[in-house]
């Protein structure tokens, strides 16, 4: 059974709704480097994933569990199937919303598959998606980014705006010195510029 977290705030009807998602690990990590001013009454965030355990270390934001097994997505496939699976909490989630931003990480399961089964559900509930997503680093191979091309192409119809950061680009940009938690610190600062939510 999904899990729609009660930390959800309740919403004055004639209040304009704006969410913001992140699925999956990566779309999770970049909500939580959304800065406070960006966490009021005017965006909603909503850390969306099918690994159960990742969203119960999130205690500042709504949660919104994917399928039933509590697992890691792994494959594409299972984070369609999982969002497929939860629609009726998706719809709950966006009801009254005006305008969505998925924040994700292409290649992956959960980020990949879901993030196009969630936009397509807002889309035809005549919602406003963008998408802001990042592409994966070289040394995680070519299947991984076949996977993250894929999914851009199916991502694309469902979304106003899709707006790619490619990671390796971003990675090559800092000296060998930097650390690895300051190169996806810094992905995640550039999807959140280009989302406005600042």
């Amino acid at each position: 059974m999904a899990l729609w977290s009660l930390k959800m705030n309740c919403v004055n009807a004639n209040q304009r709704r704006v969410v913001a998602f992140g699925i999956g690990g990566a779309g999770c990590n970049v909500l939580s480097q959304l800065p406070t001013n960006a966490r009021g009454a005017a965006v909603e965030l909503v850390a969306v994933n099918t690994d159960a355990n990742a969203l119960s270390k999130l205690s500042s934001i709504q949660t919104l569990q994917l399928g039933s097994s509590g697992e890691p997505a792994g494959e594409p496939e299972r984070g369609r199937i999982a969002a497929k699976a939860t629609q009726e909490a998706v719809e709950l989630s966006l009801a009254g919303v005006e305008q969505l931003s998925l924040f994700a990480g292409m290649g992956g399961g959960t980020g990949t598959g879901a993030s196009v089964e969630i936009a397509r559900i807002a889309c035809r509930q005549g919602i406003s998606v963008r998408a802001f997503v990042t592409t994966p680093f070289a040394f995680e191979g070519g299947r991984w980014m076949q996977r993250a091309l894929a999914g851009l192409a199916e991502l694309r119809p469902w979304v106003e705006i899709l707006e790619v950061v490619d990671n390796e680009r971003t990675m090559n940009r800092f000296a060998l010195s930097e650390t690895w938690d300051q190169i996806l610190h810094a992905a995640n600062k550039e999807l959140v510029l280009r989302s406005g939510l600042k």
